[in-house]
């Protein structure tokens, strides 16, 4: 075997342990050394869907906006592939990071998606449930705020905000209708605490 062929072999192992350490720190919950990991892999591998959806996937999970933000460009162009834009696994990704960004009508509409092409999809089953139930508690709130029900509101999304959505700017707008229905009841303090 000659010296070329041993070099690439070297590079080749080196990679696929990178490779495999960056799915494990993911799995860690290690999002951004997960991420450098790939970035060392992508030197040697320069087209990949594998690699450009599991790269995504931590860009979602570093937990910094910006990497969120282009997690969700990059999933979207991922989506215009040919052979990804059916995939469950990428629906799934992008349903989440949709879902963080507090888009849950995008959301919902990719886990249905990804749920047509896997019907078998538990992960991505649950998640349109838990989806489909915050939107339905929110809605309750709503419509009995319009009702001058502040009362009911107020439990309405009292609820939605106990089932502990995941995205930040949902739970923030949840709060914020509740404060609301506080006011409409004339209970300012509570108003001021969802607030705060």
């Amino acid at each position: 075997m000659d010296d070329t062929v041993r070099a690439d072999r070297a590079i080749a192992e080196l990679t696929r342990r990178k490779w495999d350490g960056a799915k494990r720190q993911l799995q860690d919950g290690d999002a951004a050394t997960a991420l450098r990991l790939l970035k060392d892999v992508k030197k040697e591998i320069r087209k990949s869907d594998m690699l450009d959806l599991l790269e995504v996937e931590c860009m979602g999970s570093t937990g910094k906006p910006e990497d969120r933000e282009l997690a969700l460009k990059q999933s979207r162009d991922l989506l215009s592939r040919r052979g990804l834009s059916t995939s469950p696994r990428l629906l799934l990704l992008r349903a989440k990071l949709l879902y963080k960004d507090g888009n849950l009508g995008q959301a919902t509409n990719h886990l249905s998606m990804a749920m047509r092409y896997d019907p078998d999809n538990t992960r991505a089953r649950t998640m349109l449930r838990l989806l489909r139930s915050l939107e339905a508690k929110r809605e309750a709130g709503n419509t009995a705020f319009k009702a001058g029900h502040s009362n009911k509101a107020v439990a309405a999304y009292t609820e939605a905000i106990d089932m502990e959505p995941d995205s930040v700017s949902y739970r923030a707008r949840l709060l914020a209708n509740r404060a609301a229905a506080h006011i409409k009841g004339k209970d300012f303090r509570s108003a001021a605490a969802d607030c705060g």
